[in-house]
């Protein structure tokens, strides 16, 4: 609620009392003094509100309480930025959970950001993802055993695919040398059949 300032409807108290009597005057500038003073009364309240709650005082326990929720909020949020930042277009948006403190205002107390998995059928595409959700899971500063899971299940993913990769080089490397093979053979055989048509033919005397 927006409460209007003291000191603009003092003024118009005293604008207004311009066309009265004496009295009048005398008495709107004792009530400016009032109001002068209700406002001063007013500021220190305000500040003493600070540390009020349904209109109640704070206790010493309390305002550490919303102390630490504030410290966990910030922390949380740091957290939560990391994993979003690092993860990219695999990262989805932030959820938060949420405490109501003692003076009734709610702290950010646990998130989350959920990351995608995805698997390529290139091995390779799949370890580049992987290896940028590894990231993504270890960015803060402080990662969860959640995270660490995460982390987990990236690397192991990353383990397959460079098998895979490798049971997929040596088997091109396979097929290249039974090709290679097959080359020389082929090759060996066009050269003995090129040998034996260059081989000279005996010539038979009939002669007596």
């Amino acid at each position: 609620m927006v409460q209007g300032n003291p000191q603009h409807s003092a003024y118009n108290s005293i604008v207004r009392s311009s066309n009265h009597s004496v009295q009048n005057q005398i008495d709107s500038n004792h009530s400016q003094k009032n109001v002068s003073s209700s406002n001063r009364e007013k500021v220190a309240l305000d500040t003493e509100k600070k540390d009020l709650h349904y209109g109640e005082q704070l206790s010493p326990e309390q305002k550490r309480q919303i102390s630490e929720l504030k410290a966990v909020e910030q922390k949380v949020k740091a957290h939560e930025q990391a994993h979003q930042s690092v993860g990219g277009n695999f990262a989805g948006g932030i959820s938060y959970d949420y405490q109501k403190g003692p003076d009734g205002q709610e702290y950010i107390v646990g998130g989350e950001v959920p990351i995608q998995m995805p698997k390529s059928e290139d091995p390779e595409e799949t370890i580049q993802a992987m290896e940028q959700v590894r990231r993504a899971a270890l960015a803060p500063a402080n990662p969860s055993s959640q995270d660490m899971q995460v982390a987990s299940k990236a690397s192991q993913a990353i383990l397959e695919a460079q098998s895979e990769m490798k049971s997929e080089e040596n088997k091109n490397a396979d097929e290249q040398h039974h090709e290679d093979l097959r080359n020389q053979a082929i090759q060996k055989y066009q050269q003995q059949q090129g040998a034996f048509m260059r081989k000279p033919q005996t010539i038979f005397d009939q002669s007596a």
